[in-house]
Parts: structure tokens; sequence; C-alpha cells
């Protein structure tokens, strides 16, 4: 049951589609539910020190009850899940079969409550994202009498599981941008990771304000025939092999999920390169880009996840002051005693932070503050 190359790209490009628009989730999960042969599918969000917050982030062929009663109660007895993540917490891909007992699994209150009235009984499944105690999964689910999942289905997420993981974290990436008060364009032109949008042939679209900055130093890397080349040779073959294998993927041409290399500059440690595949048709950049190149120097102190948190959500000093302590371990008493003012005042404080970030409690401000890459 292998995918052909022409339903292989359209999987790619409706992925890295989602990656740029929350609405091209849908139409991914139809297409690759469809290679996969079933009749259900869901991307799974769930924070594993709140051991009822779980839900559908997206979902075909579940309904709307059911995805309330799983987020509201059965994300916290999903055996399946938990035998899943203590077989490999950090890069799981199987079946049930593979990790459950399936007469224990009929025995359990997941299925006989939330999947058996859906006619759903075999699954495969793998993880996206694992981050402290957050957890994401890609799930596909079927009746029992259209038989179980195969080492063929498992190859096939294997082949997509690179990118899968790679686009999620993309598209987190870039909805904590899109949604800061700052805006996108000002939010990438304030972070100190060198960023450069290519289309399908490697040509630079455009770049944040770092990457214009990288290339003015003339470094490590310059623009010749506006196209990225390594101002040392010793680099340009890997780095050129990268981009067009890259871009070839963004633009429906290939298969290759991007990767990794380092950049040798004149003096100084070498600088870490991230090349991934994109593809937006709307005018979430101002351009349609096929890959974006990601530069960070290791060398270079980050500025304080504080600072960061300052200029997206517009906190006030105190409050970035306050935040700055909280990401640093300090307990709300402990920061409101080095900060000289009242635990009431530090809790009034938190709670303007919270509502600035979107978020709901202190440990969804931490993860939203570490994944910042500033």
């Amino acid at each position: 049951m292998p995918i052909d190359n022409d339903h292989l790209s359209t999987i790619l490009r409706d992925l890295y589609a989602a990656a740029a628009m929350s609405d091209r989730w849908e139409p991914f999960l139809r297409s690759i539910k469809d290679a996969i042969g079933g009749t259900a599918s869901s991307i799974l969000v769930r924070d594993e020190q709140e051991r009822f917050v779980g839900q559908h982030a997206v979902s075909i062929g579940v309904e709307e009850k059911y995805q309330r009663a799983y987020r509201e109660y059965y994300s916290g007895v999903n055996i399946v899940y938990s035998a899943a993540l203590e077989r490999d917490p950090h890069n799981y891909i199987g079946t049930l079969q593979s990790v459950i007992d399936l007469d224990i699994y009929r025995k359990s209150e997941i299925y006989n409550d939330y999947a058996r009235p859906q006619n759903l009984f075999y699954q495969c499944s793998a993880l996206l994202s694992r981050r402290a105690s957050y957890v994401a999964a890609i799930s596909f689910m079927r009746p029992e009498s259209d038989g179980p999942y195969t080492d063929e289905h498992i190859q096939i997420l294997q082949l997509l599981a690179p990118h899968m993981r790679q686009a999620f974290e993309l598209h987190g990436q870039l909805r904590r941008y899109e949604v800061s008060e700052a805006g996108l364009a000002t939010a990438l032109d304030q972070s100190e990771t060198a960023m450069f949008l290519l289309d399908g042939y490697g040509c630079l679209l455009r770049a944040n304000a770092a990457g214009y900055a990288l290339l003015a130093e003339d470094t490590c890397l310059i623009l010749k025939d506006n196209s990225l080349r390594p101002t040392l040779q010793v680099d340009c073959a890997e780095f050129e092999r990268l981009i067009a294998v890259t871009c070839g993927t963004g633009s429906g041409r290939g298969v290759f999920p991007g990767g990794y290399m380092l950049l040798h500059r004149k003096v100084g440690r070498p600088l870490h390169c991230k090349v991934t595949p994109f593809c937006s048709d709307n005018n979430f950049f101002g351009t349609a880009p096929s890959a974006i190149v990601f530069i960070g120097n290791p060398e270079k102190a980050p500025v304080a996840r504080s600072k960061a948190l300052r200029s997206l959500y517009r906190l006030t000093p105190a409050e970035s002051e306050l935040a700055d302590l909280l990401l640093a371990g300090e307990t709300i008493a402990s920061a409101a005693e080095r900060r000289h003012i009242s635990e009431a005042s530090a809790r009034t404080q938190l709670k303007s932070i919270l509502h600035k970030t979107g978020t709901k409690r202190q440990s969804e401000l931490i993860r939203l503050s570490l994944n910042i890459p500033v």
C-alpha cells in the first residue's frame, strides 16, 4: 500500500500550507486519512500536568459531542495514550495492538464509552511534539471490521513524521508571532534569529531585520544573483544542495524534510543553519515562500525572555520584571519579596500578564516564553 509520488506531494503541500494557515490542517487531515485508510483522524493536544486538559485541535470524522467529551473527561483515562508514551515518550509511532493488549482495551472506559459508540476500534498514531508537560499527537481510527493497521501503515507515518513534526512546530511558532500585539512583521524583525524566505528555486523573497544584518556583515553569507551563498567555499556544495531539495519540497517537487548544517565564518564559531520547507498561498508574509532558512549565532547572548515578552505583548516594565523572576523559577511570594511589593500586587500583575499573552495559568506562560526563539 505505498503512496505514489503525486499523492505524497499533495499531502506534503497540504501539510506545509497548514504550517502557515490554521484552516489548512483539515485538508491535510483528509488527504493523509485517505492514505492511511482511516474513517476518523485527529490532532490531539494535551497538558499532562492538567490531567483532564486534552482537546482535538482539529478532527475529521469525530462528532463535536465526542470532541467535547474527550476534552472534558476521556483524555484523562486514555490508556492507549499512556501506553504509547511509556513505549516511546519522544518519538512514538505505532498501532493500537503494538502498545496494549486488545482484551484490556475492549474492557476500557475509553473504548466502551468513547470509541465504540462511534464505531471506531483500531488505531495508529504518531507523536508530533513534546515539551515538558505539553504533548501533541496525530491519530487515525477505523472500525474493527476494517481490520488492524499494519506495518505498511506505520511505514507511511514514519515517512511523513519528520515533515509533520517540523510543520507542527513551525505552525505554533508562527501563530505565537501572529497573535502578539506587536504583529507578525514586527515580531519577526525583533527576533535575533536571522530568517530568509525563499521561493521554489532558492531565490530570496525577503528576510527579517536580523537576516539583512547578517548579509551586511559579509562574514558567512552573501547574496549573489538574488540567491544566498556561503562566504566560504567549504560550505557551498552542502548549502546549495540543502536549499535546492528543501525548496523543491515546498513547491511540490520533492519529499525532503529539510535539515541542519553549520555555516563557517571568517572569524568565530560556525553559525547554526536550519532549512525547512514551507508553503503558503495567502499573503501571510506578503510573499509565497517555499522554504524558510533560520540562522542562529551560538556566541551571541540572547536577550532576556522577559524583554521578548515585553516587546511582543506590550508588557509594562514592572510586568516584564515579574515575568523574568517567574521564568527563573521564583514563586509569586518570593518574586514579590525580591521586588519589595506585596504578594497581592504581584498577583495582580501576573493576572495582567496572563491576559496580555492569552494564557490562563503560570505554566502556560512559562511554556509560551520558552518557545519564543529569542
